[in-house]
């Protein structure tokens, strides 16, 4: 088993490797490389090591702990945070106890559907899980509810949310000034600050409601890029 000081250096290197990487300069990188995952069926026999959870960990991580210096600059590849993200990961599972009750035998299978099966969707699917969601949304009684919580129609939050789904799909990185440049839709504009964050806004929220506390179970908490 894995010590609880091997643990901690490990989540350490990561995070290292974390703060160095550029924020927002590195996006576009790991972007291209969860589109060859997709275009893949997101299993690249000369990629195994190539993870769609992994890289959502990253840059989940990177937003909130990137490096903002004005050079946006790759001091390494993006193997090093990836590969200390994996070395993280195998000794959080080496010093974690599973119960040897039968019942609970299936216990990793479990945690580990939960920490990849969000990040593992075919862009084919996604305009039918838009359609069935504005299903769902369409009664009345939603309707109303939705819009006294959000302050938007279902139809309008749809209606944007599909809009930004295609458009961060041409461009990863979209400023404030890029969306004004486009004359985006009123729905565009309304969804945007209903899921938009700044960094503060983040890692308060990822400190508050999602960091475990203990080191062996960080690799399963909740991304806050599912917020």
């Amino acid at each position: 088993m894995a010590s609880e000081r091997q643990v901690k250096i490990a989540f350490q290197r990561y995070k290292y490797f974390i703060e160095k990487l550029p924020h927002p300069g590195c996006y576009t990188a790991l972007h291209e490389l969860f589109q060859s995952l997709c275009r893949h069926g997101f299993c690249i026999p000369s990629a195994p090591w190539l993870n769609p959870t992994e890289l959502a960990a990253i840059v989940n991580y990177t937003a909130m702990f990137g490096s903002t210096k004005a050079k946006q600059k790759m001091l390494f590849p993006l193997d090093k945070p990836l590969n200390s993200y994996k070395t993280f990961w195998k000794l959080a599972e080496e010093s974690s106890e599973y119960s040897e009750v039968p019942e609970f035998s299936a216990a990793f299978i479990l945690r580990l559907l939960y920490q990849q099966m969000p990040f593992i969707i075919a862009p084919e699917r996604v305009s039918l899980l838009f359609d069935r969601m504005m299903h769902l949304l369409s009664e009345p009684a939603v309707d109303i509810r939705v819009e006294s919580c959000l302050g938007i129609r279902t139809s309008s939050l749809m209606e944007g949310a599909r809009a930004l789904y295609y458009r961060f799909l041409a461009a990863c990185r979209q400023t404030e000034t890029d969306f004004r440049a486009a004359s985006c839709t009123k729905p565009e504009r309304e969804v945007l600050m209903l899921l938009a964050a700044t960094r503060a806004e983040r890692l308060q929220f990822h400190n508050a409601e999602l960091s475990l506390k203990l080191l062996e179970q960080k690799p399963y908490e909740l991304n806050s890029l599912l917020r």
